[in-house]
């Protein structure tokens, strides 16, 4: 091997070294798109109170016409806000909430447990996918449309503390059979869900007092949170590619040193 071919044969060693560094490395935004991110949100309380009017019937028997009076339905509700997130696959959204002075969760989505006349063919769970735009928005209240997957029963106490964790999924509902179930008269399966999940969120605290009209929100950054998992590890598209540009700066240049040396030398 000449000495021409030596600093040639450098280059070449070096930006192939750098080429396997970069198919080892993963970009971060490769690796961040392998679940949803916790979600991010807000919460108020929102009064959708409203008045029943006065309605009129006709027996369709006798031909008595009765009168109905209006009433009144007091229908406040918690209004979730969650800023939507950039993802390859659909979004679906849980929500559990529970009394501040309590441990139990409980889960306000769909239960993914089919009651006992359930079949494959039953639709799976529905959760509230996320919307187009920027926010999705959740509602937990005592008035609630079964058809709407937005809209979540939950009573709302006249006074206390309210404590909410939102979760990301995204995946898909599949059918078990369980004979188990089947024995004890339970049903015939159920669904379960395949995946990815963000993991809940931290917890942000409702403040209710009716005396006073008073409403606030608090973040309670001591409250138990499933790890989040998805923390970027790699490098961005754009740091890679500046490693490779300058590799293949400092690539050349070595290369340019090492000729005009061996040049020089020749020369001399």
């Amino acid at each position: 091997m000449n000495s021409t071919s030596k600093p040639l044969m450098l280059t070449f060693t070096v930006l192939l070294l750098s080429s396997l560094f970069v198919l080892t490395v993963t970009p971060v935004n490769v690796q961040a798109a392998s679940k949803p991110t916790v979600p991010e949100f807000t919460l108020k309380i929102v009064d959708h109170s409203y008045t029943e009017p006065s309605t009129q019937s006709t027996d369709p028997y006798t031909g008595k016409t009765t009168t109905h009076p209006g009433h009144y339905v007091e229908n406040k509700v918690i209004e979730i806000t969650i800023k939507n997130q950039n993802y390859q696959s659909k979004i679906m959204y849980n929500v559990r909430t529970k009394g501040h002075f309590e441990q139990q969760w409980i889960e306000r989505g769909p239960s993914v447990t089919v009651n006992g006349m359930g079949r494959s063919y039953d639709p799976p769970p529905q959760y509230p996918e996320q919307t187009k735009g920027q926010y999705t928005v959740i509602t937990l209240g005592p008035v609630v449309d079964r058809n709407d997957p937005y809209s979540y029963y939950f009573n709302m106490p006249d006074s206390g503390q309210v404590d909410v964790q939102v979760e990301a999924m995204s995946g898909t509902f599949s059918w078990k059979d369980d004979i188990n179930m089947v024995m004890a008269g339970a049903g015939t399966g159920y669904y379960v869900f395949d995946g990815e999940k963000s993991g809940w969120s931290k917890t942000q605290t409702v403040t209710i007092n009716k005396n006073t009209n008073e409403i606030t929100t608090t973040h309670n950054d001591n409250s138990e949170t499933s790890p989040d998992t998805n923390q970027p590890t790699g490098f961005s598209w754009i740091e890679l590619g500046c490693i490779i540009i300058i590799t293949a700066i400092l690539s050349v240049t070595i290369t340019f040193f090492i000729l005009k040396r061996t040049v020089n030398r020749k020369n001399a």
